[in-house]
């Protein structure tokens, strides 16, 4: 299978794993947090981390060798996972708080997560 179909494909997987289960909060903390300035995934002290998102680390890095990617394309692949964690976490952020539903700026039916629009 060529190396970026690969990707993809357990990129979905890692990500759908991460939604699921139940411990996905830390994990999507340790990857907004991520990996020491100046260092990656796999150099990066456990003192960094806190007790559950080295937990998470641990469960995550279990998934990521099982699909193959270990050695040197470990820390590519940790970089595509937080890259895309990233992404979801603030695409969702914009559209969890935005309550305005096209209403004028000071209508009190405007709910409590509204930001006005500058």
């Amino acid at each position: 299978m060529p190396l970026k179909r690969k990707m993809k494909r357990d990129l979905t997987t890692v990500v759908k794993f991460i939604k699921n289960h139940p411990s996905s909060n830390d994990m999507f903390n340790l990857f907004m947090k991520g990996p020491e300035p100046e260092q990656g995934f796999m150099w990066t002290s456990s003192e960094w981390w806190s007790p559950s998102q080295q937990q998470a680390l641990s469960i995550v890095n279990i998934k990521v060798v099982e699909l193959g990617w270990g050695g040197s394309s470990y820390g590519l692949f940790m970089r595509l996972i937080q890259n895309t964690i990233k992404h979801l976490l603030n695409n969702m952020e914009k559209n969890l708080y935005r309550d305005n539903e096209g209403k004028w700026e000071d209508d009190p039916r405007n709910g409590m997560f509204y930001i006005p629009s500058f």
